[in-house]
């Protein structure tokens, strides 16, 4: 998985949803290894997910 932009760019003023990421973290990237079968093919190719870090005590 990665980071989310749009390909062909942004206006001067920058505003998009996904770009309110990318605009301070340009790069990104996740990999997870599944091996629980009940979620093989959920994760599908284009799907949009949010990622959200908590901190664990």
């Amino acid at each position: 998985m990665t980071a989310v932009s749009k390909s062909e760019g942004y206006d001067e003023t920058g505003d998009d949803e996904n770009n309110t990421y990318a605009k301070w973290s340009p790069s990104a990237s996740f990999e997870i290894d599944i091996r629980n079968p009940n979620l093989f093919g959920k994760f599908v190719v284009d799907q949009e997910f949010y990622v959200d870090f908590t901190l664990a005590d």
